[in-house]
C-alpha cells in the first residue's frame, strides 16, 4: 500500500459509541482499521490518541503527533447513542 499525503488526515473525526453493556465504542470513518472497544471508557479513551498516532504514523511514513481539537470528548449517556470528536494530526517534530 502506498504513503498516503497527511493533508488528508489532519483532522480526524471519532465517533463515540456507548455499548448495551455501558462499555465504550470508537471508530474512525477517515482511519482504516481504527476500532478500540472496552467495558471501561476510561482505558478507550486514553487508548485513542496512542492507537491514532500509530496507525496514521504507518500510512503517511513519518512520526505523526495527534491531539484533541476539543477541550472535552463528548461522551455518549445512552446505549447504542453516537457522539462525534475531532482530532488533529501533525508531523512530530
Amino acid at each position: 500500500m502506498g504513503l498516503i499525503d497527511l493533508s488528508r488526515l489532519e483532522r480526524v473525526s471519532v465517533i463515540f459509541e456507548k455499548r448495551p453493556d455501558g462499555g465504550l465504542r470508537v471508530s474512525s470513518p477517515d482511519v482504516p482499521g481504527f476500532r478500540l472497544s472496552h467495558s471501561s471508557a476510561a482505558l478507550v479513551t486514553a487508548d485513542i490518541i496512542p492507537a491514532l498516532e500509530t496507525i496514521i504514523s504507518e500510512m503517511v511514513g513519518k512520526p505523526v503527533r495527534v491531539t484533541m481539537a476539543s477541550a472535552r470528548l463528548p461522551l455518549p449517556d445512552a446505549p447504542s447513542e453516537q457522539t462525534t470528536a475531532s482530532y488533529v494530526a501533525k508531523i512530530a517534530a
